[in-house]
């Protein structure tokens, strides 16, 4: 399934809506995106390679978690709502986490 990502302004003001490639490719477009810093009790982050497969910064080191709030059918996810579904996708972690 294709990602479909929220366009926005410089002020976070929802404009349209394109699929993560084209938001990435060759100037990009301005839109949506989120990153997570874990920390453990020693207040080590942890930080994740980034697989070979993907479409930008493949195999770079990276923050513990990165993505974007996504245009789901007639919905669009809060920041909260993608941090806690990528959370989950990435790390396993479905419960919440401290802020």
């Amino acid at each position: 399934m294709e990602e479909i990502l929220v366009l926005v302004d410089e002020l976070d003001n929802i404009k349209g809506f394109d699929t993560k490639e084209n938001c990435h490719l060759g100037n990009g477009k301005l839109h949506r995106g989120f990153v997570i810093f874990l920390f453990d009790e020693n207040n080590r982050i942890l930080i994740q390679k980034r697989s070979d497969q993907k479409l930008i910064y493949n195999g770079f080191w990276d923050v513990s978690v990165a993505s974007h709030p996504l245009k789901k059918q007639d919905k669009i996810e809060t920041y909260e709502e993608a941090g806690k579904r990528r959370l989950g996708e990435e790390l396993g972690i479905y419960e919440d986490v401290p802020t």
